[in-house]
């Protein structure tokens, strides 16, 4: 009699715990994919402000440079400016799986500048 009794026992304590861990999971995934989306961004800003050191003139080339870099749609060059040095920002929209569900539409904006100097000073 008693194993009958507690048949239930273990789908109610997955009940209770499920929801947990797929937050927990999804959480993961938000945390891994704005991480991989920084470092996409970080690496492109820097490679744009790598070209103006060496071509502090060509805005556009610049501009080229750090998109080339990004594999992420949405991302833009948001300003280049060129004195003794060069710095080049970038922003891109990061939507989070937890947003989606929860029905928050807008995305995060991850962005980074990078700094260096102009070659030949």
């Amino acid at each position: 009699m008693r194993i009958r009794r507690e048949q239930g026992q273990s789908l109610v304590e997955l009940a209770l715990v499920m929801p947990m861990l797929v937050l927990l999971i999804a959480g993961i995934a938000d945390l891994s994919g704005a991480f991989g989306t920084l470092v996409s961004v970080v690496n492109s800003s820097r490679e744009g402000a790598r070209y103006g050191a060496r071509y502090p003139f060509d805005t556009s080339g610049m501009r080229a440079a750090a998109l080339a870099e990004t594999t992420l749609t949405g991302c833009t060059v948001s300003s280049i400016v060129v004195s003794t040095s060069v710095r080049v920002t970038v922003r891109c929209p990061y939507s989070p799986i937890l947003g989606q569900i929860s029905g928050i539409q807008d995305p995060i904006w991850l962005q980074n500048t990078t700094e260096m100097r102009r070659e030949g000073l």
